[in-house]
């Protein structure tokens, strides 16, 4: 888009750079390193197209907030992690309710490393496949209730074949 407005390279940087304090406004993390629009670029073009499938959903402010007081709480060590043991206590506090079976899978999926405790921003992944399967089920139920609010009973449909 930056080539369509003309923009120099300087302009970029500043755009660029506005748009990250945006984005942090709002709620997603800071980043760990300084982004630059190159750094961005490269990785993007590393991503796969399952990983573009599977983005994750976005939280409210008040989701994020209500997330790092449950992520808190559970930090009993205070070292910033959380036994991965404690993920069903987390969805129960925050109004989730999960088969253990999908909980776990969906942790397999979020997992960055191997051991039996996560940082928040692992917690944040789980969490958002949490929610990603929630509203796949909201919207499942709505469509199915429309779905069988057209159907026609036989009786109805003027016999037709």
């Amino acid at each position: 888009m930056s080539e369509e407005l003309g923009w120099s390279p300087d302009r970029q940087t500043q755009e660029f750079n506005k748009a990250v304090k945006f984005l942090v406004t709002m709620g997603l993390p800071q980043p760990k390193e300084k982004l630059t629009v190159n750094k961005v670029r490269i990785e993007s073009a590393k991503r796969s197209e399952h990983e573009a499938l599977y983005s994750r959903s976005q939280f409210q402010p008040e989701e994020l907030a209500s997330f790092q007081k449950v992520f808190s709480e559970l930090d009993v060590s205070g070292d910033g992690r959380i036994k991965t043991a404690n993920l069903e206590k987390a969805l129960a506090f925050v109004g989730y309710s999960i088969p253990e079976k999908v909980l776990y899978s969906i942790i397999t999926e979020a997992k960055l490393d191997k051991s039996d405790s996560i940082e928040f921003q692992e917690f944040l992944e789980v969490m958002s496949g949490v929610k990603e399967l929630q509203l796949k089920n909201a919207f499942s139920k709505i469509v199915d209730h429309q779905v069988e609010q057209k159907r026609i009973p036989i009786e109805r449909s003027s016999g037709g074949v």
